[in-house]
């Protein structure tokens, strides 16, 4: 068996954010926030709408290098987030909660026929999840100078995953993730931006991989953060430079049975060790009036290991009611 195919079972989990493809698994789509995301906005209901284009036509091994069975990926994505901050606070914080709900468009292309279907090309859409967050804790310090918010976003499966698509955007395990974000004005307009996440995922069952089979997989854990440092030209007006930071911390964990051939408990046992990461950076702008904030942002992903790399652009909405 080549090098290169067993290597391309690195795109058995395709989701919703950078179509990434080998160990882990968290549905969050790495450099979803950007300006200002320390700052929750104050009390009131808020709607969010994110849109997204991701595509990637190469995918790296182990060491950096192309994997030369994979054309291409592309993942449209929009996500309507609804955000509640209210006037009540604990230990301080002003507490809120939000909503997402994400959809999904999926098409994954090889230049070979791989997976359940032995075939070139895999496509689906739908909505895969929902995510609920059941706290947000939000301070203002430092007369204004930092802001900082405490949550974790519980990703719930809703989809019906399909046993026999390596495009899936549904999946059926839950993931977990505490995070933390902040924004420091270093001066009046100059600020610094991060969000930074920790992703614990639980069992999948019957992933389905290229090999034609599927097979129970817990993804490994995840440390992955989105960052951003803008200037202000106008009040209303800031740009910047954005992007996010992914790495996988733990192995993923398959379910190899005793009966399994050789070589294919081989090729899952060293698919386990395959951890994923990727850096991103571009440019964005970001603009306000009155009830209505806008940003536009585009981030090109390098030194990808285990995973697709390529660009993504983002057009986000906010409204405050």
């Amino acid at each position: 068996m080549p090098r290169e195919f067993i290597l391309i079972s690195l795109v058995t989990l395709l989701y919703v954010g950078s179509v990434f493809a080998s160990g882990g698994g968290t549905p969050y789509a790495n450099g979803a926030e950007g300006f200002l995301c320390g700052m929750a906005p104050p009390p009131g209901f808020y709607l969010k709408n994110y849109l997204l284009f991701y595509k990637a036509e190469k995918m790296k091994d182990n060491r950096g290098n192309d994997i030369k069975v994979f054309d291409r990926a592309i993942v449209w994505a929009d996500i309507l987030r609804f955000i509640w901050i209210t006037k009540k606070k604990i230990f301080g914080a002003y507490y809120g909660t939000q909503l997402f709900i994400p959809y999904v468009d999926k098409d994954v292309r090889f230049n070979v026929p791989v997976g359940p279907k032995n075939k070139r090309h895999y496509t689906d859409r739908g909505i895969p999840t929902i995510i609920y967050t059941p706290y947000i804790l939000t301070y203002h310090l430092f007369q204004n100078r930092f802001h900082c918010l405490f949550a974790t976003d519980i990703y719930i499966p809703i989809g019906s995953q399909e046993d026999d698509n390596l495009a899936n955007v549904e999946t059926n395990y839950w993931t977990i993730e505490p995070l933390w974000a902040f924004t420091f004005f270093i001066t009046k307009r100059w600020d610094i931006s991060s969000k930074i996440m920790y992703s614990i995922n639980t069992e999948q069952k019957d992933c389905p991989t290229v090999y034609g089979i599927n097979v129970d997989r817990t993804p490994g854990q995840e440390f992955h953060l989105d960052y951003t440092t803008s200037y202000a030209i106008t009040e209303n007006l800031r740009i910047g430079i954005t992007g996010y930071y992914y790495k996988q911390t733990t192995d993923d964990d398959y379910d190899i049975k005793e009966n399994m051939p050789a070589m294919l408990k081989e090729i899952l046992e060293r698919d386990e060790t395959y951890k994923g990461q990727v850096f991103a950076i571009g440019p964005g702008i970001w603009y306000h009036n009155k009830n209505l904030f806008l940003s536009v942002r585009a981030q090109f992903e390098t030194g990808a290991k285990n995973r697709t790399e390529g660009k993504n652009m983002w057009a986000i909405m906010i409204y405050r009611f």
